[in-house]
């Protein structure tokens, strides 16, 4: 795996990394109390995806956006966060949507 500094909330901040734990620290009452279910931004070479679902946490990796959501997804289900399933198939089909045109997502959207 890709090597990523990552930070969740499970009733404590826990993380492998003083930035991931700072930032999930920063955020973590604004996330909470707003609408936001998914932020993922890229600045200089680093990539970062924030989720509040299953568990609050936060990835940021050396790369694209693409590598961040591959980590998260990965470290959700290494901590049993996830189980293989119904919610991995939805983040896969997140990620794909974000390169299909409209109309191919209203029609998979549609099955």
């Amino acid at each position: 795996m890709m090597e990523a500094e990552f930070a969740y909330f499970d009733g404590e901040i826990k993380g492998n990394s003083k930035v991931a734990v700072s930032y999930l620290g920063a955020v973590k009452d604004f996330i909470v109390e707003s609408n936001i279910s998914e932020l993922a931004f890229s600045s200089n070479g680093f990539s970062g995806v924030l989720l509040k679902e299953p568990i609050l946490i936060f990835v940021r990796v050396k790369g694209d956006i693409s590598d961040a959501k591959l980590c998260t997804r990965k470290i959700l289900k290494e901590f049993g966060f996830v189980k293989s399933g119904n919610l991995e198939s939805i983040l896969e089909f997140a990620e794909e949507i974000d390169k299909l045109p409209i109309e191919e997502v209203l029609k998979r959207m549609k099955r």
